[in-house]
């Protein structure tokens, strides 16, 4: 707790002391996940075999539900802990309900989204690497500008991108590949 306390001064210190950087955070905060939501549907759309964009919705929608949708809630009701705006009591750069901070959804959304997709294009590079990586960049901007504009602890992100990486692995573990489908229900005539 004494890190989260000396991690969030450190990050959210610099909010309300230059209105760029309040913009910045603000659109990391706010913005930048459809940025990363539009990467992942260009990624689905270059995707020619079906069998492909098939696996690809599948993985990415079932990381996404398990981390966001169901870990991530199940913790904020087992773990109660309120947000820095609460907790510190000061008003955050964007409008944020008063629930539960641990773990922060959108870390846990968006690293299950780039976890899949990176393993997804780990498998099949021939629809691109650098987008993968990229996105792995783009949600840690975003979970830095949580913080930043007060809405989360560092400790909600970290937790939120360990949950998102590992649903994305895990459903990758367990989905069968398209190829293992093909071979063992082959088309009818």
């Amino acid at each position: 707790m004494i890190f989260d306390y000396a991690a969030f001064g450190a990050i959210h210190g610099f909010a309300e002391k230059f209105l760029l950087l309040d913009w910045a955070g603000i659109f990391l905060a706010r913005f930048l996940p459809y940025a990363i939501v539009l990467v992942g549907l260009i990624i689905f759309f270059r995707i020619k075999n079906w069998r492909h964009r098939v696996y690809f919705l599948a993985v990415v929608l079932l990381a996404v539900i398990l981390a966001r949708g169901l870990l991530t809630e199940v913790i904020r009701v087992i773990y109660e802990r309120p947000r820095p705006f609460i907790a510190l009591g000061f008003n955050p750069l964007i409008s944020h309900e008063s629930g539960n901070s641990f773990p922060s959804g959108h870390a846990s959304a968006f690293f299950a989204l780039a976890g899949s997709i990176f393993l997804f294009l780990r498998r099949y590079p021939e629809y691109g690497r650098r987008e993968a990586i990229w996105l792995f960049i783009a949600a840690t901007l975003v979970g830095l500008g949580r913080v930043f504009v007060g809405v989360h602890w560092p400790s909600d992100v970290a937790a939120g991108a360990i949950i998102g990486v590992i649903s994305a692995y895990a459903v990758f573990l367990f989905v069968p590949k398209p190829e293992s489908m093909a071979e063992s229900h082959p088309a009818r005539e």
